[in-house]
């Protein structure tokens, strides 16, 4: 799941070739990276350029999309400064206060950044080798209905940097 809290005109949308594995294990909402021929999840730490699926998912919660990256075999993907909402990351709502750092892992999914100690007398420091992608905003859960229900879930709310 993937709510843009932005304003859409202030976005660069622009489609990636997605291989048919790819289509069938990708979810809108998780981070890729341009690969060789076709769309990638990122390397570890996302040290390459990531961009968010914005094309819709399956109403279900399950891997794939809708019918039309089939017949195009491209996904949409997100550029630019946003606000937004989804239920793809790691971990428990309790790893995510307002301000943490947000890195990609090697699924596409946001989690925390990881830090270390530099240490070197007067120069010690904390550092993170991750690439920031985004600061937590808040996080929450919500239900989605459907029509013959709903099921609830988590979201992290979020800026991209």
């Amino acid at each position: 799941m993937l709510k843009i809290m932005s304003d859409l005109t202030k976005l660069e949308r622009f489609d990636l070739v997605a291989s048919a594995a790819f289509q069938s294990t990708g979810k809108q909402g998780q981070w890729v990276q341009p690969g060789a021929s076709t769309v990638a999840y990122p390397s570890a730490g996302a040290q390459g350029a990531c961009f968010q699926i914005w094309t819709e998912g399956n109403r279900n919660g399950s891997a794939g999309f809708t019918p039309d990256v089939a017949h195009t075999d491209k996904v949409t993907v997100l550029y630019g400064k946003y606000k937004a909402r989804t239920d793809q990351f790691v971990g428990a709502l309790s790893s995510y206060d307002v301000g943490t750092p947000l890195t990609v892992d090697t699924a596409g999914l946001l989690k925390p950044a990881t830090y270390v100690t530099v240490s070197g007398g007067a120069n010690s420091a904390s550092v993170t080798a991750d690439k920031i992608v985004a600061y937590c905003t808040s996080e929450g859960s919500m239900t989605y209905f459907s029509h013959s229900g709903g099921a609830a879930f988590n979201y992290i709310e979020y800026v991209t940097v």
